[in-house]
């Protein structure tokens, strides 16, 4: 029945070529002819130029597949071609270069055309792609031959200006490329099971293994109903496929090894029993494991089988803790990041950092101090600056009211990250006592701090001496010629 509707096809086939194809022409012929005389200019009469770009279109229509898409273009951009050689050779420069402008005419047509039949015909365009992608034309060639000659006389009637026609014979040329698929996936997944199954039968294992070949026939019968069904979920269909080919190997394979063992005599028996042993020692070599044929066949096997998952289990072992660790510390970054990103860390300006900073606490002193109102106001900013930006250890505030700051505090307080400017004057201070500390800070330049001790040793030798001892001790009273001067 398939060979008469092979034969029919491709009769039919062949008196569309002879009839239809050939008796088909492009439609608006004369528009090609206006458009070659609009390239023939762009070649400025020279004709190797013009024939090199004929070459040139005509390779990249056949990588464009247009014999398929354009075929009618195709026939006549050949044709042309071969004639814009012949009159190149004569040598007729004119004639060349139109003939080769034609050429490139019929290409840039053909490009439309097949535009044209993706817009057309989208659905065969889809079918004919999927046939291509299960090598339909490897396993049916002639059913593949015959639907894509069916595909191109539909592109032969658009090519001619018929697309109402074009659009009527679709349908059923869609459902031939349909069944195309179909025989398709039939004969590449069910048939290799129907075939193996067929073997097994003829060798008698549907009497000899009896219930391994109900099974598999089972499968192949299910397997093509499935594949009939769902046919276009060629995921699916491997797998049905496999499953029922698989069911009648194994069927095929059970009943040659049941004929074995109905032959056998005791002997025979016996020699096939150490045999089937020594499959299982090998087995047990492999995965070294003790040997265990004093044992019956079946607690061989449960022995192998519980060998090999604690060989499994202790090698795996650690990679499942090293992935334990992963996934816990992954869990504590992503915490960690939600954390930050719920509450981010505000950065204060500088002015404002400067300003906490000056209001860090200072460390108690033993000695008891005297300090009234104003040094309350104005000497915690100094010396709290100086303890935390300057490396020398700043003195304890003991001093008096009318002692003013020594050259040594002065030094200290030169360091260009601190300003004692910046810091807020508080509103109760007087002017005279809050200018004073402040005018030296900012007019005098920055020294190195390695040269405040030698500064401090030579002019002060009572201050410097307390930078080294202990909170505790009373500060050297500063003399009258570095009052003046610190004045």
């Amino acid at each position: 029945m398939q060979r008469n509707n092979l034969l029919l096809s491709a009769i039919l086939t062949a008196t569309l070529v002879t009839t239809g194809c050939a008796a088909k022409k492009i439609a608006n012929q004369d528009a090609f002819d206006t458009l070659a005389n609009q390239k023939a200019e762009q070649f400025a009469g020279d004709s190797e130029k013009a024939l090199k770009k004929a070459e040139e279109a005509y390779i990249k229509a056949k990588e464009a597949e247009l014999d398929f898409y354009a075929p009618l273009h195709m026939e006549q951009l050949r044709e042309t071609l071969k004639k814009a050689r012949t009159v190149e050779l004569e040598g007729n420069t004119k004639e060349t270069i139109q003939v080769c402008a034609k050429v490139v005419a019929l290409y840039e047509g053909a490009l439309k055309n097949k535009e044209k039949v993706g817009t057309l015909l989208p659905a065969l365009i889809e079918q004919k792609n999927i046939l291509d992608d299960i090598k339909s034309m490897n396993i049916l060639p002639s059913d593949y031959q015959s639907g894509m000659d069916d595909f191109k006389e539909l592109i032969s009637l658009i090519e001619a200006g018929e697309q109402d026609k074009a659009n009527k014979d679709s349908a059923a040329v869609l459902k031939d490329l349909q069944e195309i698929e179909l025989d398709t996936m039939m004969t590449k997944h069910w048939q290799p099971a129907k075939d193996t199954l067929d073997k097994a039968e003829d060798e008698d294992a549907d009497t000899k293994a009896a219930i391994t070949y109900e099974h598999a026939e089972q499968l192949v019968d299910s397997s093509e109903q499935q594949i009939h069904l769902h046919y276009k979920d060629h995921e699916l269909v491997t797998k049905t496929g496999k499953e029922a080919l698989r069911a009648a190997q194994h069927a095929l394979y059970i009943g040659r090894e049941v004929s074995t063992l109905m032959r056998m005599n005791e002997t025979q028996a016996e020699t096939a029993a150490l045999k089937f042993e020594s499959y299982l020692a090998d087995i047990g070599a492999a995965i070294h494991a003790e040997d265990v044929r004093f044992m019956s066949f079946q607690d061989q096997t449960l022995a192998l089988k519980q060998h090999a998952e604690a060989q499994n289990e202790k090698a795996t072992a650690p990679y499942k803790l090293q992935i334990v660790e992963l996934n816990n510390q992954l869990k504590q970054f992503k915490a960690a990041d939600q954390n930050s990103n719920s509450s981010p860390e505000v950065t204060a300006p500088p002015s404002v950092r400067t300003e906490a900073t000056a209001a860090l606490p200072v460390e108690p002193s033993t000695e008891k101090s005297v300090e009234t109102p104003t040094e309350q106001a104005v000497e915690p900013v100094t010396e709290t600056t100086e303890t935390a930006n300057s490396e020398v250890p700043a003195e304890p505030i003991t001093e008096a009211p009318s002692q003013p700051a020594t050259e040594m505090q002065l030094d200290e307080a030169e360091d260009p990250s601190e300003s004692l400017v910046e810091t807020p004057e508080p509103k109760d201070e007087e002017p005279a006592k809050t200018e004073k500390p402040a005018e030296p800070v900012v007019e005098t330049p920055a020294e190195p701090e390695s040269e405040t001790p030698n500064e401090a040793e030579s002019e002060n030798k009572p201050v410097a001496d307390t930078s080294t001892k202990p909170v505790d001790e009373e500060p050297a009273e500063p003399s009258a010629d570095n009052t003046a001067q610190a004045n």
